[in-house]
């Protein structure tokens, strides 16, 4: 009797023996009816972290906290797109200084935080929350508040396919790391920046994000060196301020701290060198598209494109409804990215439902899905098995 070829059940071994690793080392969460769903949060981090690593899944649903989430190293963090960690309306203000809506206790090695999202919830809280502590204006509920030390940089961070909204501070804040890559977030009114980099020195990875910033940057860079920010979507716009600087709002801002509010890093030694910015599209900035203080070393910025906001009124957003007084809502914010993701330089367009309808951009990520490695590996393993239970079964039937 022919049996299955032995590599194949090696193969059908390891798999099983993945997937029941994985599966031992992931827990799935649902929220609970309280403001404090940190708590459950928290503690199953800390079990994952405490048997070498793992992950937490956030099922869908609104996760009140009412205090922070304290990731670990070795842990990935990730939710289901329709999950949304909120800042309770009941909340003092706890989220200061380094502690976030998510934030860290140690130096952070091989983190993941994906798929799910942050609401700051700010409409319901006091607005003297924003500008409470003395000399650090809006340094208060940054939404992500993770890295390491100046003696002992945080290491190998992703943070991805987020969405962040509606915070006093920033979305991303990121201090003395290496190997950072944020890629594919969606960000809107968040009334400082929306990605702050401060002493990323190597490995510092900015791409595909889509930021609507108000007030203040898109994206800012302090004492970093060997960056990339490339094919990012930065739209400005002035509307409700929370008390933050009316109409700072830049696209990117690049330099040595101190230049502005923000960590002083200079006398560290931590000059701002080796940055590329590259392919990406800046939109209707209330000051500047790109801020490069004096001082920077081998910056180099081309290939950008930069739209104003005549243009966007012309295909089909009124920006008018949104600014100066009207903070857009997450749905306008993704409305300006579903056209400056298409735009290519046209200068109108007469049915938008059916630009979006027939996205090519998004019919060609469709494409690269549907042909990735992992599905073609996972089509050939099936055959491989089917062509093995086969030759079984025609044994069986010759006896």
């Amino acid at each position: 009797m022919k049996m299955v070829p032995s590599f194949l059940l090696f193969l059908l071994i390891l798999c099983t023996g993945i997937a029941k690793a994985g599966e031992e080392n992931r827990i799935t969460l649902s929220p609970s009816d309280t403001h404090s769903n940190q708590n459950q949060i928290n503690e199953a981090i800390k079990t994952v972290a405490a048997s070498g690593g793992g992950t937490v899944y956030l099922n869908p649903g609104v996760y009140y906290v009412d205090n922070t989430i304290v990731i670990r190293s070795n842990v990935h963090l990730i939710g289901d797109p329709e999950a949304i960690i909120r800042v309770s309306p009941r909340s003092s203000q706890w989220f200061t200084g380094r502690i976030g809506v998510i934030s860290c206790k140690e130096s952070l090695k091989n983190v993941e935080i994906a798929g799910f999202q942050i609401d700051g919830n700010i409409g319901k809280l006091p607005r003297s929350y924003a500008n409470s502590q003395p000399g650090r204006e809006h340094d208060c509920e940054k939404l992500i508040n993770i890295g390491g030390y100046s003696g002992d940089f945080a290491n190998n961070i992703k943070i991805h396919d987020m969405k962040l909204y509606n915070a006093f501070s920033d979305g991303i804040y990121i201090i003395y790391a290496q190997n950072v890559e944020i890629y594919n977030n969606f960000i809107s009114n968040c009334q400082h920046e929306g990605i702050y980099l401060s002493v990323v020195r190597g490995g510092g990875y900015i791409h595909h994000n889509k930021i609507a910033g108000i007030t203040s940057d898109c994206a800012r860079l302090d004492n970093c060196k060997q960056c990339l920010i490339e094919y990012n979507l930065f739209f400005s716009y002035g509307g409700e301020s929370y008390g933050a600087y009316k109409h700072g709002e830049n696209g990117l801002q690049i330099g040595d701290a101190g230049s502005s509010k923000g960590y002083n890093a200079v006398k560290k030694g931590y000059p701002t060198e080796d940055i590329e910015v590259r392919f990406n599209t800046f939109a209707d900035p209330g000051l500047r598209a790109i801020w490069l203080h004096s001082g920077t070393k081998n910056v180099y910025i081309h290939d950008n494109k930069f739209v104003d906001a005549e243009v966007l009124e012309t295909m089909g957003v009124p920006l008018g409804d949104i600014s100066p007084d009207n903070p857009p809502t997450v749905e306008d914010s993704l409305t300006v990215f579903d056209l400056l993701r298409l735009y290519e330089g046209q200068t109108s367009i007469n049915d938008y439902q059916d630009m979006i309808k027939n996205d090519p951009v998004k019919t060609q990520e469709d494409k690269k899905a549907f042909f990735s490695p992992v599905v073609w590996l996972f089509l050939l393993i099936v055959v491989i098995l089917l062509y093995g239970i086969k030759i079984n079964l025609e044994a069986a039937f010759r006896w």
